[in-house]
């Protein structure tokens, strides 16, 4: 009798270790995949650049110390914030804003709370980085990185503030847009 009632307690506690196991697989392939929320873009978008129709009516910024110039919506107010060794470059509507940052020797990035998706743009002639990152509660951020080589390393970034990812779609357009305007001069 004593042997059948160790028996039946080690057939008990693998029973447990099992559905334990089994339950801990399923919560972490849950955490592990990502939800309908957060799929993933392709990795590399060929999108075209946008053409000189589109952009024809849009106003032009170009920054001869840092060789580079851009095209912006005529609703977008600019501001310039110059440094000693980089400017930021402003854009913002009711709503929204973000900036160019261009000649910097190094930037750090928003790292929030975790990437939504990352993918690859062609701006100038480039695959350059798109990360949408998570911010508090339902706002994201968007960052265009471009690491430029001209002799020094700099690191040109497009980089929004947090935003409500309801406007997504709209926002991360109209700044891929801006960004494919993007030209360095030769």
């Amino acid at each position: 009798m004593k042997n059948q009632k160790g028996f039946a307690n080690i057939v008990l506690i693998i029973v447990i270790v099992a559905i334990v196991a089994v339950g801990g697989y399923f919560a972490f392939v849950k955490i592990s995949a990502p939800s309908a929320e957060q799929k993933m873009p392709p990795a590399t978008t060929q999108t075209p650049p946008i053409s000189n129709s589109e952009t024809a009516s849009w106003k032009t910024y170009r920054s001869e110390k840092y060789g580079f110039e851009l095209k912006y919506p005529l609703e977008l107010k600019l501001s310039e914030k110059p440094g000693s060794t980089w400017t930021n470059v402003i854009f913002e509507k009711p709503g929204f804003q973000f900036t160019f940052f261009a000649g910097m020797k190094e930037v750090g990035g928003y790292i929030g709370y975790g990437t939504v998706w990352a993918k690859k743009i062609l701006i100038d002639g480039e695959m350059v980085d798109e990360t949408l990152i998570k911010c508090e509660g339902d706002d994201v951020t968007l960052q265009i990185a471009y690491t430029k080589f001209d002799g020094q390393t700099r690191y040109d970034r497009f980089d929004s503030g947090c935003f409500n990812k309801s406007l997504v779609d709209a926002h991360v357009s109209q700044m891929e847009a801006i960004a494919k305007t993007l030209k360095y001069a030769e």
